[in-house]
Parts: C-alpha cells; sequence; structure tokens
C-alpha cells in the first residue's frame, strides 16, 4: 500500500492488470500516471483515473517518470503471433529500459506485474503424458525469468 499522497506510476498499457491497478491507486486517491501510446489509449487511461503520458517502452526516459515515487509496471507485448525479436526488443529491453528510467527518476520503489505467464515460470507445464516441462522457451515468459 502507498503511504497518502504517494505518486504512483502505473505502466498499464490499457491491460486488464494494469487497468485494475490504476483504477484501485486512484479510489484510495493517489496521483497515477500511466503509458499511453495514443489518442484512444488517453481515453482509456482517464477513464481509470490516470493521467497518460505520451511514450512506449521501446523510448521511455526518466523524464517520463518522473515525480514518480512507485513506478508499477505491466506493460508487455503478449500477442501470440509478431516478429521473432519483439518479446526480446519490447518485453526483455523494455523492462530494462523502465527500470533504469525508474532508477534514474529515484523512485524509490519497482513492481514488476503480470497476467499470462507468472504461474508456468513458477510451476512447470503437466503434459497429458503426466510428464512436467518448465516453459523456458516461452517468448512472453522471458521478462519474468531476467
Amino acid at each position: 500500500m502507498l503511504r497518502p499522497r504517494e505518486s504512483a506510476h502505473a505502466w498499464l498499457s490499457d491491460d486488464y492488470v494494469g487497468g485494475a491497478a490504476a483504477r484501485r491507486l486512484a479510489a484510495e486517491g493517489h496521483r497515477i500516471r500511466a503509458m499511453s501510446r495514443s489518442s484512444s489509449s488517453d481515453q482509456k487511461t482517464r477513464a481509470v483515473g490516470a493521467e497518460p503520458v505520451r511514450c512506449d517502452l521501446e523510448m521511455v526516459t526518466a523524464a517520463d517518470l518522473r515525480g514518480a515515487e512507485v513506478v508499477i509496471h505491466c506493460a508487455a507485448f503478449v500477442e501470440q503471433w509478431g516478429p521473432p525479436d519483439a518479446w526480446d526488443r519490447i518485453n526483455v529491453q523494455g523492462t530494462r529500459r523502465m527500470l533504469g528510467a525508474a532508477q534514474q527518476a529515484s523512485a524509490r520503489c519497482f513492481i514488476q506485474i503480470g497476467a499470462e505467464a507468472a504461474p508456468p515460470v513458477l510451476f512447470p507445464w503437466v503434459q497429458a503424458d503426466g510428464v512436467a516441462s518448465p516453459k523456458k522457451d516461452c517468448l512472453f515468459t522471458m521478462p519474468k525469468m531476467v
């Protein structure tokens, strides 16, 4: 829980997890700023009680996170199909870029959360034949293992 009047920068990217976090924090009276890449994203961001900041994981800087005491990072490339380098470029390198920007902006706390890939990282998938296999080859899972 954030302290009263603390500012959080929820990196939500119009998703379910980040949107829920932003709604909850805004309802508790915290100032929420969130990544936005388009006018329609600006509207969705404002609808959950956050102020849009125009940038993305490939170009985020400390200036984008200015004033944030807490950074909640939950943006990702979650498509099942796409350019082979997209998961590394956006999820792995983007997460590193976000963490670096948060450090440069002097955020006191960095939280990374996600949805789809968290269980396979912690627990192996059990196939129909009963053999457990960790999902280390899943491109979306890579940032959770960095």
